[in-house]
């Protein structure tokens, strides 16, 4: 008996011919659009069953895209031949409905849809129910999340830009932080000019061609040979790294209250950009 009528058990006796044979067809049909994937055939049979629009199965299965949902079902299993196939399809179709969005990182809210889709939890790919072209659905996933991801990203500097400010202007509107500044002032370059120091050399590059050259990540990730979202994971790096090490250099040579550390931690954040920059351009001079 066909293993996706042995499954319907309710399928009636006169019934299971015509299934059998239309699920054959559609299983066979599925094999030969993604040759090189192997699903077994009982794991199919079970994703179908649990999409199995109501009604008689027969017009049930007529409706599903079983082609698919055989790929979807290799990609849920963790099939590597599956997977490669998914990627190898859709990864630039992604990429462009990503790049409709008017987002800049397109090829990271993929990388991230990618991930969401197979490993979740739980993996988004588990919602797919195969009525319709995976394809629209996957654009329509994606453009969601660049939409999102476009969201966060502004909603995230526009706090950033807002604390900035209001750094800058409690600095001059508060006296204790003011006193903070100019009673530390040389134990903060001294600490900033510690953490710089210790930096590797490809992190101070990175931090100088965006500062100084104002070359855009885009633009750098080329001269390394890297992903554009690798090369932002390592501008984001180098950022935190003169701060963690600012800070520990900081404390070490204060040995203040905690709370006049993140005061001066709070001034070194606001301007941390414009702090690096100069840093780096005294440098520069004293080279030249």
């Amino acid at each position: 008996m066909s293993p996706f009528v042995k499954a319907l058990s309710n399928t009636p006796q006169s019934d299971a011919p015509a299934l059998a044979a239309a699920w054959q067809a559609a299983f066979a049909a599925a094999q030969t659009t993604w040759p090189g994937v192997e699903v077994p055939e009982d794991a199919l049979v079970a994703a179908v069953v649990a999409r199995l629009p109501s009604g008689p199965p027969l017009a049930g299965l007529a409706k599903l895209r079983l082609s698919d949902l055989y790929l979807v079902c290799g990609c849920l299993r963790g099939q590597r031949d599956a997977l490669q196939a998914f990627e190898r399809t859709y990864r630039s179709v992604l990429a462009a409905a990503a790049r409709r969005t008017g987002t800049d990182q397109p090829e990271e809210v993929v990388q991230n849809l990618l991930v969401r889709l197979v490993v979740g939890p739980p993996p988004r790919l588990q919602t797919y129910a195969g009525t319709g072209s995976l394809k629209r659905w996957l654009k329509i996933a994606c453009t969601r999340l660049a939409i999102d991801t476009n969201r966060s990203d502004n909603a995230r500097r526009d706090r950033g830009e807002q604390h900035g400010q209001l750094a800058a202007q409690l600095t001059e509107h508060d006296p204790e932080l003011r006193l903070l500044k100019r009673k530390y002032r040389q134990a903060f370059r001294q600490a900033f000019a510690t953490a710089m120091r210790d930096l590797t050399p490809k992190a101070r590059n990175i931090l100088r061609l965006h500062l100084i050259n104002q070359r855009t990540i885009d633009e750098i990730a080329p001269i390394y040979k890297v992903h554009r979202a690798t090369a932002a994971r390592w501008l984001a790096r180098a950022r935190a790294e003169v701060l963690e090490r600012s800070r520990a250099s900081l404390g070490a040579l204060l040995q203040a209250d905690d709370r006049d550390v993140e005061s001066i931690m709070h001034l070194i954040a606001s301007r941390l950009d414009v702090s690096i920059a100069h840093h780096l351009a005294s440098i520069q001079q004293h080279t030249d």
